[in-house]
């Protein structure tokens, strides 16, 4: 059987679509409950960006964009969402950076990533937009009663416990250093969750390319390398191929 592919939808935003939703059916997931989610984001679309979490996201991005936040650094405090984030930087970078503009997505995944990142996005250059990510509910466990010193006091706390005081320290230390920062909340990550996400974030992105007045469902840089490619491998005799062999060779005197 053939699956039909929305004509004019580019792969970034086709997971709502055959495209996503077949494959996600193959390894056993609820789609239903995907499009279920990716329903209720869009029952929430509004004209009113206090109503609307989604538009706002996008209405905020792109002013802090306008005024100098050139990064927008996607932080998920859930292993689960780490694909996700994946998904979001092509989403954020191919629709919006076109005509000098455009945030440059980075990745991070919380806790861990503050002992890497933490200290540039505090204390760097307040150039960017920090998107901190988390669920309202998780499996959870205890941490285990220890005598060591200095982790004893983490003895009535859970994990769930530990990553949320990581989440809310991170975003308060980030706001104590005037750094601009979002916290977007979903209320599990399944099948529904993702589904709200995925729509979210793509009206998020179609109203952010709307007030930057980009065409946000093409990439034309990215069919530039693509048909030079395809000419240097000889599929085709292409300018960009001929672009590229005239620079292949750069001489310093």
């Amino acid at each position: 059987p053939r699956l039909a592919v929305p004509e004019g939808v580019p792969g970034r935003f086709a997971a709502l679509s055959a495209v996503g939703l077949v494959p996600a059916a193959i390894l056993g997931h609820d789609i239903e409950a995907v499009l279920a989610g990716a329903q209720t984001a869009r029952e929430s679309l509004s004209g009113s960006l206090h109503d609307c979490p989604a538009y706002a996201y996008g209405a905020v991005a792109t002013a802090l964009e306008r005024r100098g936040a050139h990064t927008n650094a996607f932080v998920p405090y859930a292993e689960a969402l780490e694909p996700f984030a994946e998904w979001f930087a092509q989403l954020w970078a191919e629709s919006l950076g076109k005509d000098g503009q455009g945030q440059t997505p980075a990745r991070a995944l919380g806790a861990t990533d503050q002992h890497s990142q933490l200290q540039l996005y505090r204390a760097g250059r307040h150039d960017k937009l920090v998107t901190l990510v988390r669920p309202r509910e998780r499996a959870d466990r205890a941490i285990p009663e220890t005598d060591v010193e200095g982790l004893a006091y983490l003895g009535d706390s859970t994990l769930v416990e530990l990553l949320d005081a990581e989440f809310e320290a991170t975003e308060a230390s980030l706001a104590a250093a005037g750094q601009p920062n979002v916290r977007v909340e979903v209320d599990r990550v399944d099948e529904r969750g993702i589904g709200d996400l995925l729509f979210s974030f793509e009206a998020a992105c179609v109203l952010a390319g709307e007030l930057m007045g980009v065409e946000t469902f093409t990439q034309p840089a990215v069919e530039w390398g693509k048909s030079a490619a395809r000419g240097l491998l000889g599929g085709a005799d292409t300018d960009e191929a001929e672009a590229v062999r005239e620079k292949r060779e750069f001489r310093i005197q």
